[in-house]
């Protein structure tokens, strides 16, 4: 099944909480997107990590960023055929 929505509320939370991949374009409100999305893959990554992958993603036109919750390794694309991989450093 595929759905597809501007407002990821509009989707019962039973649908939303069960989805294996999510392919998100590029929004004109990117916080709005943060936080309709965010809370539904908190457990996979930080707030403020998903804005960067987000971010990164989307800034070219027709862009996405995949998150794939099948995939062990790379959960994280741009469009479907790179990964992305944050890179955090220690101080």
């Amino acid at each position: 099944m595929i759905f597809t929505t501007q407002y990821i509320k509009a989707i019962p939370p039973v649908i939303r909480r069960n989805l294996d991949i999510w392919v998100i374009f590029k929004f004109a409100n990117a916080k709005s997107v943060s936080e309709q999305i965010y809370p539904e893959i908190s457990g996979l990554i930080k707030e403020e990590d998903f804005e960067t992958l987000f971010e990164y993603a989307t800034k070219n036109k027709h862009n996405a960023l995949i998150i794939d919750q099948t995939s062990k390794h790379d959960i994280f694309k741009l469009n479907w055929d790179t990964a992305l991989i944050l890179n955090h450093t220690t101080a």
